[in-house]
């Protein structure tokens, strides 16, 4: 068997929300039958691991979300803002 292992730089720990202490395990078997990698992603920080579904081809590598989720919400239109002195009884 062999292992690889790739520091993912950004990645924040969804345990423990460490960032930059997440590492990529590929565990390849030595024999080329089909699904014998496995890849997960391990926090050397508190020890989460967490097995990666592949979605590609055998030969292929999943990389896990290295970001955490932004609010995809659009902006905000822009509004005017009228400023009234209180001491001024004209309007």
């Amino acid at each position: 068997m062999k292992t690889t292992k790739r520091f993912i730089s950004g990645a924040v720990c969804p345990e423990c929300r460490e960032l930059d202490r997440t590492v990529l395990e590929t565990v390849a078997s030595d024999d080329d039958t089909e699904g014998a990698t496995q890849v997960q992603r391990r926090c050397v920080s508190c020890g989460f691991t967490e097995i990666m579904e592949s979605e590609a081809p055998a030969n292929g590598v999943v990389l896990p979300r290295a970001r955490f989720e932004r609010n995809r919400a659009p902006a905000a239109e822009p509004q005017v803002v009228r400023l009234m002195d209180p001491s001024n009884p004209k309007r």
